[in-house]
């Protein structure tokens, strides 16, 4: 077994510090840093389950393109490239025919970090 000192990933302004335990690759344990003087070991419950995500059979692992309706659930894989340059030319058509206000960029501030509501100002 291992141990990794790490940071969770949600952006809050608390940038908790986490000890993750790996077995052969695979994270079996995450729990708040007992040596973090803020948040002393103290781990929220989203970041607590974040394993059961990260393997999840459910989770996501390739972009997915919808070929129905909406709420129809069909869907088929592309990739990366594909799915990034698809976004690219929806938004430049967007942009040259409504111009750039035409995209609206939306930031919730759910996780109040300030990746989170920076983001969408670097982006657009």
């Amino acid at each position: 077994m291992q141990t990794i000192r790490t940071v969770c990933a949600h952006d809050c302004p608390d940038m908790c510090s986490l000890v993750a335990t790996v077995d052969h690759g695979r994270i079996v344990r995450i729990q708040g840093d007992p040596d973090h003087p803020l948040t002393d070991g103290f781990a929220c419950g989203k970041v607590n389950r974040d394993m059961e995500l990260v393997y999840s059979p459910e989770r996501l692992a390739t972009p997915l393109r919808r070929t129905g309706p909406k709420g129809s659930g069909n869907f088929v894989p592309m990739t990366w490239d594909e799915a990034l340059d698809e976004i690219t030319d929806r938004w430049k058509s967007i942009i040259a025919t409504r111009g750039p206000m035409g995209i609206l960029g939306y930031a919730y501030s759910a996780h109040q970090g300030l990746m989170n509501r920076g983001l969408m100002n670097g982006l657009l």
